[in-house]
This record gives structure tokens, C-alpha cells and sequence, in this order.
């Protein structure tokens, strides 16, 4: 039997088919960047405004692994009040499953709902930017203004890591710390983008 959750998004999955795909927007903070032709909008959220956590589980079944997945993100984010919580997992190896927890706060998702709606926009999705778009080969996924590092380990996505302004003389020196604490490879292959499905407004 499948849960609500479950349910909520199958029904999501197929709206999302049978409509034109939405434009995509950026949420910088403040406001809305990018220009949409369509009414209905996907908006990417920066890392730099998530919360993060890289965590191993034990192989289990797929929906086991979300259950335990959505419980270990509520203990470990609830320190940060009214959040919204997804998780990206991978596949299964000998030390388990990778899984990294997002969490982006409430108050986030309620101000770009306010800016859809001034813009007359309706929101389809509120996705992190550096998991929804491909990333460059080096692993810098760049955005208004900012760049993130996604460091992969054994090809999954196992940590972000906000940069800031590629503009700011500091930039080269914090990429290099990034990777050096990461232990991102400078080399590293483009890929495809890793969790183009995660939606903060369908959870």
C-alpha cells in the first residue's frame, strides 16, 4: 500500500507530463532571476541556502530507505525550526546506500511563493540548483552570482559546498580549500544532473 507521500507525487509526476515543462527561475535570496515564457515555473534554490547532510544507510528497499531517510532528516535539521526536508539516494554498495538530506526553511518556501504569485506565476517546483542542472566538468556549478562545488565520491553526490562570488579575489583560494577538505578532484568529469526530481514543494 502506498503512503499519502507517495501518492501525492505519482499525481504530481503525471500533471507534470501532460503539461507544457515550465521555465526555470532562480531564487538569489531576494527575488526571482531569469526571464519565463510560461505561466507555471520551476525555481532553483542555491545551496548556499540549504542545509546539508551526508549520511550511509544499510541496504533496504526503496521505500524503507525514504521512510528511514525523511526520519534521520527531521532529527537532524529539526535544531533549525520549520524546515521542508528531501533526500537524494543512491544506489546500493557494500557499505550500504549514500544518501545525502536537504532542508530548505519554510520562510524560504514562503517568499518565493510571494514573488511567484506578485509575478503571476504558478509554482511548480522548488528544486536545489546544483542537483537539478548538470554539472560541469571540475564539479563548480555556477549561478547568478555564486558557484557551488559538488564534490561526488564513487559517482554520487556526496557534498555541496558554497563558494560565493566567482568574482571575489578570495574565490580561487576557497575552491582550493573546498576541494583539498573534500577531496574533490580537480579533474573530475562532467555529469548529468543528479537529482533532477528532488522538489522541496513536493517532498
Amino acid at each position: 500500500m502506498s503512503s499519502p507521500n507517495s501518492a501525492t507525487r505519482a499525481l504530481h509526476r503525471l500533471s507534470t507530463r501532460l503539461a507544457p515543462p515550465p521555465d526555470r527561475l532562480v531564487w538569489n535570496g531576494s527575488a526571482l532571476v531569469g526571464a519565463a515564457r510560461t505561466r507555471a515555473i520551476e525555481v532553483l534554490v542555491p545551496a548556499r541556502l540549504l542545509a546539508t547532510r551526508s549520511e550511509r544507510f544499510p541496504a533496504a528497499a526503496p521505500e524503507a530507505l525514504r521512510a528511514a531517510a525523511a526520519l534521520r532528516a527531521q532529527r537532524a535539521f529539526a535544531p533549525l525550526g520549520q524546515v521542508v526536508c528531501e533526500a537524494l539516494i543512491g544506489a546500493p554498495g557494500r557499505d550500504g546506500c549514500p544518501v545525502l538530506l536537504l532542508a530548505l526553511p519554510q520562510a524560504v518556501i514562503a517568499a518565493i511563493r510571494a514573488a511567484a504569485a506578485a509575478d503571476r506565476r504558478t509554482l511548480a517546483a522548488i528544486r536545489p540548483a546544483e542537483l537539478a542542472q548538470a554539472v560541469p566538468a571540475g564539479g563548480v556549478v555556477h549561478g547568478p552570482g555564486d558557484a557551488c562545488l559538488v564534490a561526488f565520491a564513487d559517482g554520487f553526490p556526496a557534498a555541496l559546498a558554497p563558494l560565493g562570488d566567482p568574482a571575489a579575489p578570495a574565490f580561487a583560494e576557497r575552491l582550493a580549500r573546498e576541494r583539498l577538505r573534500l577531496g574533490a578532484d580537480p579533474a573530475a568529469p562532467a555529469r548529468p544532473p543528479a537529482g533532477p526530481a528532488l522538489d522541496f514543494l513536493h517532498p
